[in-house]
């Protein structure tokens, strides 16, 4: 036999699993002991505009902040205020995702993002290792070919 089988975002897997047609059998978050995202950069980009992706890290540092108040904490009580800036949040996030997402999808399927932006280090070279063990990646990337360290925040025992 055969199972037919994807990686796919929440949002999308729910309305598969909703329409009858799939089911849900794990979450990547549980069964992935590893950083699975990054924010990158070309080398040009790096040599020619530093202070520019300095400026983009941080905003982006600030944004993932504002995005786990809203939508993994939830700790900004039940004000009008504070459920007026959780919807124009998920109006905007929804907007440039592609496909676009409602509102409601975006408040309903949050992702985990690390609320200081801090990298996890060890994965990353654990992950450098075992694409070069299979000959995915040539062994002379180092890992300092592929992390900027004085651009990021090692996570915490890293």
């Amino acid at each position: 036999g055969r199972i037919d089988s994807a990686v796919l975002p929440e949002y999308i897997a729910s309305q598969i699993e909703e329409a009858g047609e799939g089911h849900i059998i794990g979450y990547v978050g549980d069964e992935t002991p590893w950083h699975l995202a990054g924010i990158f950069a070309s080398k040009n980009m790096l040599k020619k505009h530093r202070g520019v992706v300095k400026k983009f890290l941080s905003a982006a540092f600030d944004s993932a902040k504002l995005y786990r108040k809203y939508f993994v904490e939830e700790n900004g009580g039940d004000t009008d205020g504070y459920t007026t800036e959780k919807i124009k949040a998920a109006m905007t996030i929804g907007a440039f995702l592609k496909p676009a997402l409602s509102t409601e999808q975006v408040i309903r399927y949050p992702v985990y993002i690390d609320p200081d932006g801090e990298l996890d280090l060890t994965s990353i070279k654990r992950q450098l290792k075992w694409y070069q063990d299979h000959n995915m990646v040539k062994n002379a990337i180092s890992f300092k070919d592929v992390v900027d360290i004085d651009l990021v925040k090692p996570l915490h025992g890293s």
